[in-house]
Protein backbone atom coordinates (compact mmCIF):
# COMPACT_ATOMS: atom_id res chain seq x y z
CA UNK A 1 0.00 0.00 0.00
CA UNK A 2 1.34 3.45 -0.90
CA UNK A 3 1.96 6.16 1.69
CA UNK A 4 -1.12 8.13 0.63
CA UNK A 5 -3.38 5.08 0.45
CA UNK A 6 -2.21 4.05 3.93
CA UNK A 7 -3.00 7.50 5.32
CA UNK A 8 -6.47 7.52 3.78
CA UNK A 9 -7.11 4.04 5.16
CA UNK A 10 -5.90 5.04 8.64
CA UNK A 11 -8.11 8.13 8.64
CA UNK A 12 -11.14 6.11 7.57
CA UNK A 13 -10.50 3.61 10.35
CA UNK A 14 -10.43 6.49 12.84
CA UNK A 15 -13.70 7.83 11.47
CA UNK A 16 -15.34 4.49 12.13
CA UNK A 17 -13.86 4.02 15.60
CA UNK A 18 -14.80 7.56 16.68
CA UNK A 19 -18.28 7.59 15.15
CA UNK A 20 -17.47 10.31 12.64
CA UNK A 21 -18.69 10.73 9.07
CA UNK A 22 -15.73 12.73 7.79
CA UNK A 23 -12.51 14.52 8.61
CA UNK A 24 -11.83 17.91 7.06
CA UNK A 25 -8.17 18.96 6.83
CA UNK A 26 -7.82 22.67 6.05
CA UNK A 27 -4.36 23.69 7.23
CA UNK A 28 -1.36 23.76 4.92
CA UNK A 29 0.34 21.33 7.30
CA UNK A 30 -2.44 18.75 7.34
CA UNK A 31 -3.00 19.06 3.58
CA UNK A 32 0.67 18.30 2.92
CA UNK A 33 0.61 15.34 5.30
CA UNK A 34 -2.52 13.75 3.80
CA UNK A 35 -1.45 14.22 0.18
CA UNK A 36 2.12 12.96 0.55
CA UNK A 37 3.74 16.38 0.43
CA UNK A 38 1.53 18.45 -1.89
CA UNK A 39 1.55 22.20 -1.21
CA UNK A 40 -1.74 24.07 -0.87
CA UNK A 41 -0.09 27.38 0.00
CA UNK A 42 0.20 30.40 -2.25
CA UNK A 43 0.81 33.07 0.38
CA UNK A 44 3.23 31.52 2.85
CA UNK A 45 1.93 33.51 5.82
CA UNK A 46 -1.50 31.86 5.60
CA UNK A 47 -2.18 28.83 7.80
CA UNK A 48 -4.77 27.55 5.34
CA UNK A 49 -4.20 27.22 1.62
CA UNK A 50 -6.14 27.18 -1.63
CA UNK A 51 -7.36 23.60 -1.18
CA UNK A 52 -8.42 21.23 1.57
CA UNK A 53 -8.79 17.49 2.04
CA UNK A 54 -12.11 15.87 2.92
CA UNK A 55 -12.05 12.18 3.85
CA UNK A 56 -15.36 10.35 4.37
CA UNK A 57 -15.79 6.68 5.17
CA UNK A 58 -15.73 5.82 1.47
CA UNK A 59 -14.28 8.83 -0.36
CA UNK A 60 -11.08 10.87 -0.48
CA UNK A 61 -11.61 14.36 -1.89
CA UNK A 62 -9.61 17.50 -2.50
CA UNK A 63 -11.75 20.64 -2.56
CA UNK A 64 -10.35 23.68 -4.36
CA UNK A 65 -11.38 26.55 -6.63
CA UNK A 66 -11.37 27.10 -10.38
CA UNK A 67 -8.09 29.04 -10.21
CA UNK A 68 -6.17 26.10 -8.78
CA UNK A 69 -7.92 22.99 -10.05
CA UNK A 70 -5.79 22.46 -13.18
CA UNK A 71 -2.54 22.83 -11.19
CA UNK A 72 -3.84 20.46 -8.56
CA UNK A 73 -4.74 17.83 -11.15
CA UNK A 74 -1.61 18.06 -13.27
CA UNK A 75 1.12 18.81 -10.73
CA UNK A 76 0.16 18.11 -7.15
CA UNK A 77 -2.58 15.61 -6.37
CA UNK A 78 -2.36 11.85 -6.86
CA UNK A 79 -5.12 9.71 -8.33
CA UNK A 80 -6.00 8.58 -4.79
CA UNK A 81 -8.15 11.72 -4.55
CA UNK A 82 -11.17 12.97 -6.44
CA UNK A 83 -10.81 16.72 -7.01
CA UNK A 84 -13.89 18.93 -6.79
CA UNK A 85 -13.70 22.53 -7.92
CA UNK A 86 -15.85 25.55 -7.02
CA UNK A 87 -16.04 29.00 -8.64
CA UNK A 88 -13.57 31.37 -7.00
CA UNK A 89 -16.47 33.84 -6.70
CA UNK A 90 -18.65 31.38 -4.78
CA UNK A 91 -16.61 29.62 -2.13
CA UNK A 92 -19.76 29.39 -0.02
CA UNK A 93 -20.98 26.64 -2.39
CA UNK A 94 -18.55 24.27 -0.68
CA UNK A 95 -20.40 24.04 2.63
CA UNK A 96 -23.75 22.71 1.28
CA UNK A 97 -21.89 19.88 -0.49
CA UNK A 98 -20.02 18.98 2.69
CA UNK A 99 -23.24 19.11 4.72
CA UNK A 100 -24.86 16.73 2.24
CA UNK A 101 -22.00 14.24 2.47
CA UNK A 102 -21.40 14.24 6.22
CA UNK A 103 -22.98 15.34 9.49
CA UNK A 104 -20.38 14.48 12.12
CA UNK A 105 -17.11 16.08 11.02
CA UNK A 106 -13.79 16.57 12.79
CA UNK A 107 -11.32 19.18 11.59
CA UNK A 108 -7.94 20.66 12.37
CA UNK A 109 -9.55 24.10 12.23
CA UNK A 110 -13.23 23.44 13.02
CA UNK A 111 -16.13 25.74 12.28
CA UNK A 112 -19.23 25.86 14.48
CA UNK A 113 -20.54 22.58 13.03
CA UNK A 114 -17.30 20.63 13.43
CA UNK A 115 -15.27 19.19 16.28
CA UNK A 116 -11.53 19.43 16.89
CA UNK A 117 -9.28 16.55 15.90
CA UNK A 118 -8.50 14.15 18.74
CA UNK A 119 -4.97 13.14 19.71
CA UNK A 120 -5.30 9.94 17.66
CA UNK A 121 -5.33 12.02 14.47
CA UNK A 122 -2.22 13.88 15.62
CA UNK A 123 -0.52 10.57 16.34
CA UNK A 124 -0.90 9.70 12.65
CA UNK A 125 0.65 13.02 11.64
CA UNK A 126 3.57 12.77 14.05
CA UNK A 127 4.45 9.19 13.04
CA UNK A 128 6.65 9.33 9.94
CA UNK A 129 6.47 6.61 7.32
CA UNK A 130 9.59 5.23 5.62
CA UNK A 131 9.00 7.40 2.56
CA UNK A 132 8.53 10.50 4.72
CA UNK A 133 11.78 9.73 6.55
CA UNK A 134 13.65 9.50 3.26
CA UNK A 135 12.21 12.84 2.13
CA UNK A 136 13.20 14.30 5.49
CA UNK A 137 16.77 13.06 5.19
CA UNK A 138 17.13 14.69 1.78
CA UNK A 139 15.54 17.91 3.04
CA UNK A 140 17.82 18.09 6.08
CA UNK A 141 20.93 17.56 3.99
CA UNK A 142 19.88 20.17 1.42
CA UNK A 143 18.91 22.74 4.06
CA UNK A 144 22.25 22.30 5.84
CA UNK A 145 24.12 22.68 2.55
CA UNK A 146 22.14 25.84 1.79
CA UNK A 147 23.20 27.33 5.12
CA UNK A 148 26.83 26.43 4.43
CA UNK A 149 26.65 27.97 0.97
CA UNK A 150 25.23 31.24 2.31
CA UNK A 151 27.70 31.52 5.18
CA UNK A 152 30.70 30.56 3.02
CA UNK A 153 29.92 33.59 0.86
CA UNK A 154 29.51 35.96 3.82
CA UNK A 155 31.98 38.58 5.02
CA UNK A 156 32.13 41.17 7.83
CA UNK A 157 31.02 44.08 5.62
CA UNK A 158 27.88 42.28 4.46
CA UNK A 159 24.57 43.36 5.95
CA UNK A 160 22.19 41.09 7.80
CA UNK A 161 19.64 41.57 5.02
CA UNK A 162 22.17 40.52 2.40
CA UNK A 163 23.00 37.32 4.27
CA UNK A 164 19.30 36.56 4.74
CA UNK A 165 18.85 37.03 1.00
CA UNK A 166 21.75 34.70 0.24
CA UNK A 167 20.27 32.06 2.52
CA UNK A 168 16.84 32.40 0.91
CA UNK A 169 18.44 32.10 -2.54
CA UNK A 170 20.36 28.98 -1.53
CA UNK A 171 17.16 27.41 -0.17
CA UNK A 172 15.05 28.27 -3.22
CA UNK A 173 17.74 26.75 -5.47
CA UNK A 174 17.06 23.46 -3.71
CA UNK A 175 13.27 23.76 -3.88
CA UNK A 176 13.00 24.69 -0.20
CA UNK A 177 10.63 27.46 0.88
CA UNK A 178 12.49 29.90 3.17
CA UNK A 179 9.71 30.47 5.69
CA UNK A 180 12.18 31.93 8.18
CA UNK A 181 15.66 33.39 7.69
CA UNK A 182 16.81 35.27 10.77
CA UNK A 183 20.21 36.92 10.76
CA UNK A 184 21.97 38.69 13.60
CA UNK A 185 25.36 40.27 13.23
CA UNK A 186 27.91 40.62 16.02
CA UNK A 187 25.95 43.26 17.92
CA UNK A 188 22.35 42.15 17.37
CA UNK A 189 22.86 38.39 17.83
CA UNK A 190 23.94 39.14 21.40
CA UNK A 191 20.92 41.37 22.04
CA UNK A 192 18.10 39.35 20.47
CA UNK A 193 17.06 35.69 20.39
CA UNK A 194 15.06 36.42 17.20
CA UNK A 195 17.17 38.89 15.22
CA UNK A 196 15.02 39.77 12.21
CA UNK A 197 17.52 40.93 9.58
CA UNK A 198 18.28 44.65 9.33
CA UNK A 199 20.74 46.78 7.30
CA UNK A 200 23.29 46.44 10.14
CA UNK A 201 26.71 45.02 9.16
CA UNK A 202 27.66 41.53 10.28
CA UNK A 203 31.07 42.62 11.54
CA UNK A 204 32.97 39.76 13.22
CA UNK A 205 30.19 37.28 14.05
CA UNK A 206 26.87 36.28 12.49
CA UNK A 207 24.08 33.93 13.47
CA UNK A 208 21.80 32.47 10.79
CA UNK A 209 18.51 30.78 11.69
CA UNK A 210 16.58 28.85 9.03
CA UNK A 211 13.16 27.24 8.94
CA UNK A 212 12.81 25.74 5.47
CA UNK A 213 9.86 23.75 4.13
CA UNK A 214 9.75 21.23 1.29
CA UNK A 215 7.01 18.67 0.60
CA UNK A 216 5.36 20.00 3.73
CA UNK A 217 8.23 18.99 6.04
CA UNK A 218 10.29 21.50 8.03
CA UNK A 219 14.05 21.67 8.48
CA UNK A 220 15.08 23.95 11.35
CA UNK A 221 18.69 24.88 12.03
CA UNK A 222 20.93 27.59 13.47
CA UNK A 223 24.51 28.31 12.42
CA UNK A 224 27.23 30.70 13.55
CA UNK A 225 30.13 32.10 11.56
CA UNK A 226 33.07 34.02 13.06
CA UNK A 227 35.51 36.21 11.15
CA UNK A 228 37.87 36.01 14.11
CA UNK A 229 38.77 33.37 16.66
CA UNK A 230 35.85 32.80 19.07
CA UNK A 231 36.60 33.99 22.58
CA UNK A 232 37.00 31.62 25.51
CA UNK A 233 33.61 32.80 26.80
CA UNK A 234 31.93 32.06 23.46
CA UNK A 235 33.38 28.55 23.24
CA UNK A 236 32.34 27.93 26.86
CA UNK A 237 28.76 28.96 26.07
CA UNK A 238 28.73 26.62 23.06
CA UNK A 239 30.02 23.72 25.16
CA UNK A 240 27.30 24.32 27.75
CA UNK A 241 24.60 24.41 25.07
CA UNK A 242 25.73 20.99 23.87
CA UNK A 243 25.26 19.61 27.39
CA UNK A 244 21.72 21.02 27.51
CA UNK A 245 20.97 19.58 24.11
CA UNK A 246 22.34 16.19 25.18
CA UNK A 247 19.85 16.17 28.05
CA UNK A 248 17.07 16.68 25.49
CA UNK A 249 18.47 13.96 23.23
CA UNK A 250 18.62 11.45 26.09
CA UNK A 251 15.04 12.22 27.13
CA UNK A 252 13.95 11.91 23.48
CA UNK A 253 15.55 8.46 23.17
CA UNK A 254 13.76 7.36 26.33
CA UNK A 255 10.39 8.44 24.85
CA UNK A 256 9.65 10.66 27.82
CA UNK A 257 6.75 13.14 27.75
CA UNK A 258 7.65 16.47 26.16
CA UNK A 259 7.06 18.28 29.44
CA UNK A 260 9.58 15.93 31.07
CA UNK A 261 12.16 16.74 28.38
CA UNK A 262 11.69 20.41 29.18
CA UNK A 263 12.30 19.71 32.87
CA UNK A 264 15.50 17.78 32.07
CA UNK A 265 16.75 20.71 30.00
CA UNK A 266 15.77 23.13 32.74
CA UNK A 267 17.70 21.13 35.34
CA UNK A 268 20.79 21.21 33.11
CA UNK A 269 20.55 25.00 32.72
CA UNK A 270 20.45 25.27 36.52
CA UNK A 271 23.34 22.83 37.03
CA UNK A 272 25.51 24.82 34.63
CA UNK A 273 24.77 28.09 36.40
CA UNK A 274 22.03 29.58 34.18
CA UNK A 275 18.84 29.27 36.29
CA UNK A 276 16.82 31.90 34.41
CA UNK A 277 18.00 31.52 30.81
CA UNK A 278 15.29 29.01 29.94
CA UNK A 279 12.74 31.78 30.52
CA UNK A 280 14.19 33.89 27.68
CA UNK A 281 13.44 31.57 24.75
CA UNK A 282 11.50 28.39 24.01
CA UNK A 283 13.41 25.11 23.85
CA UNK A 284 11.84 23.64 20.71
CA UNK A 285 10.05 20.34 20.48
CA UNK A 286 8.66 17.88 17.95
CA UNK A 287 8.73 19.07 14.36
CA UNK A 288 7.43 17.71 11.08
CA UNK A 289 4.67 19.39 9.10
CA UNK A 290 4.94 22.48 11.30
CA UNK A 291 8.12 24.18 12.39
CA UNK A 292 7.09 22.97 15.84
CA UNK A 293 4.24 20.51 16.23
CA UNK A 294 4.32 21.40 19.93
CA UNK A 295 6.50 23.68 22.06
CA UNK A 296 7.98 21.94 25.08
CA UNK A 297 6.94 23.47 28.39
CA UNK A 298 6.17 22.10 31.86
CA UNK A 299 2.45 22.77 31.47
CA UNK A 300 1.88 20.47 28.51
CA UNK A 301 -0.71 17.84 29.37
CA UNK A 302 0.43 14.54 27.94
CA UNK A 303 -3.10 13.20 27.56
CA UNK A 304 -3.72 15.94 24.99
CA UNK A 305 -0.66 15.04 22.90
CA UNK A 306 0.40 11.98 20.91
CA UNK A 307 2.49 9.47 22.82
CA UNK A 308 6.19 10.49 22.66
CA UNK A 309 6.96 7.09 21.17
CA UNK A 310 5.07 8.18 18.05
CA UNK A 311 7.07 11.36 17.51
CA UNK A 312 10.00 10.91 15.19
CA UNK A 313 11.32 14.38 14.27
CA UNK A 314 12.46 17.01 16.75
CA UNK A 315 14.19 20.37 16.79
CA UNK A 316 15.46 21.21 20.26
CA UNK A 317 16.61 24.80 20.61
CA UNK A 318 18.68 25.71 23.72
CA UNK A 319 20.14 29.21 23.91
CA UNK A 320 22.15 31.42 26.25
CA UNK A 321 22.50 35.17 26.51
CA UNK A 322 25.53 36.43 24.67
CA UNK A 323 24.55 35.25 21.19
CA UNK A 324 24.70 31.49 21.84
CA UNK A 325 22.05 29.33 20.21
CA UNK A 326 22.03 25.70 19.11
CA UNK A 327 19.50 24.06 16.81
CA UNK A 328 19.27 21.18 14.36
CA UNK A 329 16.49 18.96 13.11
CA UNK A 330 16.92 15.40 14.33
CA UNK A 331 15.29 12.05 13.69
CA UNK A 332 14.68 9.32 16.24
CA UNK A 333 15.29 6.46 13.85
CA UNK A 334 14.10 2.87 13.83
CA UNK A 335 17.10 1.83 15.94
CA UNK A 336 16.14 4.36 18.62
CA UNK A 337 19.19 6.44 17.72
CA UNK A 338 19.41 10.20 17.33
CA UNK A 339 20.17 11.03 13.72
CA UNK A 340 20.99 14.66 12.92
CA UNK A 341 19.24 15.44 9.65
CA UNK A 342 20.55 18.98 9.12
CA UNK A 343 24.20 18.00 8.86
CA UNK A 344 26.60 19.05 6.11
CA UNK A 345 29.98 17.24 6.10
CA UNK A 346 31.59 20.51 4.98
CA UNK A 347 30.44 22.30 8.13
CA UNK A 348 32.79 21.96 11.13
CA UNK A 349 31.84 20.22 14.34
CA UNK A 350 32.51 21.46 17.85
CA UNK A 351 32.77 18.81 20.57
CA UNK A 352 31.14 16.34 18.20
CA UNK A 353 28.16 18.57 17.42
CA UNK A 354 27.29 21.06 14.74
CA UNK A 355 29.28 24.08 15.77
CA UNK A 356 30.53 27.33 14.43
CA UNK A 357 32.67 28.09 11.45
CA UNK A 358 35.67 30.40 11.56
CA UNK A 359 36.28 32.28 8.35
CA UNK A 360 39.27 34.54 7.74
CA UNK A 361 38.47 37.64 5.69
Amino acid sequence: MTEIAQKINSLQQLLESQGLDAVRLKGVDWFAWATGGADSSVIFSNETGVAEVLITRNKALVLTNAIEVHRMRTELISSDFEIISFPWTASDEKQPLIDEMAKKIASDRPNAKETLLTREFHTLKWTLSDSEIERYRKLGKDAAEAATEALDASNPSMTEIELAGQAAHALWKRGIHPLLTLVGGERRSVEHRHPVATPARLENHAMLVICGRRNGLFANLTRHVFFRAPSEHETSLAAHLIQIEQAAFLSTREHEPIAETFKKMQATYVRLGYPHEIELHHQGGPTGYLSREAIANPGLKQNQLPDPANARAFAWNPSLSGGAKLEDTILLNQKNEIEVLTRDPKWPLFNGRTGFSVRSR
